[in-house]
């Protein structure tokens, strides 16, 4: 009888100790949320038809709830370092709070957040080389990961600056943002992105050019191995271009999967975007499937791991336009995501609000959902 006591008291000590212990995060299955306090933007209204201004309305709890119920694990969610600094000086306590609570919001759903700092990117890039910006990254990366430090698993940081001006090196700047945060915060987890030379490209829009080749060709801008345990390697992916930068307007459409039409006597006009059609040119009759993505995934797994050994990665954003047709949307996510699982790749679709949103303005799922596959 002393043991069954002894027995039910060890167990009910267990049950108590269990449920003072924080909810566990996980960090495989993500949502961005830009244009609320990151990317900014108060002339572009989102689904929301609200400004899209610093915290806005069109974000809120309700909204996390919907996160958490889709079946998401987390959230990210950028921030631009105007909103928040003046110099290296935190600054603006309302716009912090802001964010503060939102991160309350989503660990009270057991969602885990991913805060993605950088400056504004439609705004004046800095020279990321130069000493005194890199020094005051790092002092404003050391401010917040005190804003943070009691908050051991719920937020994670990702580390901006991903787009380089041609012959960058990263590696010093990365290397002193993440000194900065571990003289707080030992174990703080990290994403480091996979730079993308953006002097590679030969085209007036920079987002349509042989993004994959200048993605592969920067890998090794950054020698991940000199990081610790607690970092990730991180990076986007929006490829086919051909297929993902369509203008719902343009006369010759790309199906996923499917092949590229031929291009060659096409007329570059108003109904596709800047530069499109010689990029189409260049890809005309090309035929484009899951097994492209897969093979993409094999060589970016393959060369990271063997950049930066045994660590998580990270697909930041990925993603596809509303204006696409139904079941290619839904095919090409869920290609993505499949080919994700079957390289441990950990992701985060773009995005909640915008143009390649994920909620419709009445609160269902765009098409692009359902490749998910989350329930």
């Amino acid at each position: 009888m002393r043991f069954i006591i002894f027995l039910i008291a060890i167990l009910a000590g267990c049950y108590s100790y269990c449920l003072s212990q924080p909810a566990g995060f996980t960090y495989k299955k993500g949502i961005l949320v830009t244009h609320w306090t990151g990317c900014v933007a108060p002339r572009y209204n989102g689904i929301s038809n609200v400004p899209h201004t610093y915290g806005a309305a069109w974000f809120d709890q309700e909204d996390v709830s919907w996160i958490a119920d889709q079946g998401f694990d987390h959230i990210q969610i950028d921030v631009d370092e105007q909103w928040w600094f003046s110099e290296d000086t935190l600054q603006n306590a309302r716009n912090i709070a802001t964010y503060k609570t939102a991160v309350d919001w989503a660990n009270r759903r057991n969602l885990g957040v991913v805060l993605f700092f950088d400056v504004h990117p439609f705004g004046v890039q800095p020279d990321p080389m130069d000493k005194s910006v890199v020094e005051k990254r790092a002092g404003q990366w050391n401010a917040i990961t005190k804003l943070f430090e009691k908050n051991k698993h719920g937020i994670r940081f990702h580390l901006g600056d991903a787009y380089l001006p041609a012959k960058s090196d990263p590696q010093t700047r990365y290397l002193a943002y993440v000194k900065a945060i571990r003289s707080v915060d030992a174990n703080r987890f990290i994403y480091i992105s996979v730079p993308v030379d953006t002097g590679l490209t030969d085209l007036a829009d920079p987002y349509l050019y042989d993004g994959f080749s200048a993605l592969i060709n920067s890998i090794n801008h950054v020698d991940f191995s000199k990081f610790d345990k607690n970092t990730a390697v991180s990076f986007t992916y929006f490829y086919p271009e051909v297929f993902l930068y369509q203008n719902p307007s343009q006369k010759l459409k790309i199906s996923f999967p499917g092949q590229v039409p031929d291009f060659s006597n096409a007329q570059q006009d108003s109904t596709y975007y800047p530069d499109y059609v010689n990029f189409a040119k260049r890809n005309s009759n090309r035929k484009y499937s899951e097994q492209n993505i897969v093979e993409d995934f094999k060589k970016i797994t393959s060369m990271i791991k063997k950049n930066a050994g045994p660590r998580e990665i990270y697909l930041r954003q990925f993603g596809v336009h509303t204006t696409i047709e139904k079941q290619s949307a839904i095919n090409y996510t869920s290609a993505v995501t499949k080919a994700a699982k079957e390289f441990g790749i950990n992701w985060c679709i773009y995005d909640y609000e915008s143009g390649r949103a994920l909620r419709t303005a009445e609160g269902t799922p765009y098409p692009a959902y359902l490749g998910l596959k989350l329930k």
